[in-house]
């Protein structure tokens, strides 16, 4: 689906950090009520959660540690997805739209593929089609609603080119994340 490896990128980004790093953020009231925020009502919910700074401030280190706090606290339910994306600047050939949603797709599919989307897929090879976005949108569509919740977390989403591009993925995350 996708030549992205953002995975391989957080264990990069892992080895450099320090020890405690970003244990500032993961006390925080309002990281704990993002990352808690299926008990608060949908209309009450905080639903982005975003860090801002000038380049070389450690933000790539704050999303490891988020990625991670998320993992250890959630990786055990099957009924809660986490994805994540390492933007670059200088790997934007593959930073498409179409393979951005690819990787979030792996990733939410990661432990267990669901039938459906086993069938979907088959489908469309049987057809002769090679897998497209409108495909990559439905399948995401399908293993979303399978969720009870699911953290999509991208670093460095400025990084993304062009700036249609940028638009394009908060677009698409913001339809699915009314679903």
């Amino acid at each position: 689906l996708t030549p992205l490896e953002p995975l391989k990128r957080h264990q990069d980004v892992k080895m450099i950090r320090t020890k405690n790093a970003a244990a500032w953020l993961l006390s925080s009231e309002s990281f704990c009520n993002w990352r808690d925020s299926n008990t608060i009502p949908v209309e009450d919910c905080i639903r982005v959660f975003c860090c801002f700074g000038i380049p070389g401030a450690g933000k790539t280190v704050i999303s490891s540690v988020v990625i991670d706090e998320l993992y250890s606290q959630f990786h055990k339910y099957p009924s809660i997805g986490i994805a994540c994306l390492y933007a670059d600047y200088k790997d934007q050939n593959n930073q498409i739209l179409v393979h951005i949603l690819g990787i979030f797709l792996r990733q939410l599919v990661q432990e267990t593929v669901p039938k459906e989307l086993i069938e979907m897929l088959v489908k469309i090879k049987r057809k002769g089609k090679k897998v497209e976005m409108e495909d990559i949108l439905a399948l995401l569509r399908i293993r979303l609603q399978q969720l009870k919740r699911a953290f999509i977390c991208i670093d460095a989403v400025d990084e993304l080119e062009p700036k249609v591009q940028q638009q394009q993925l908060l677009d698409v995350l913001k339809e699915l994340g009314t679903n």
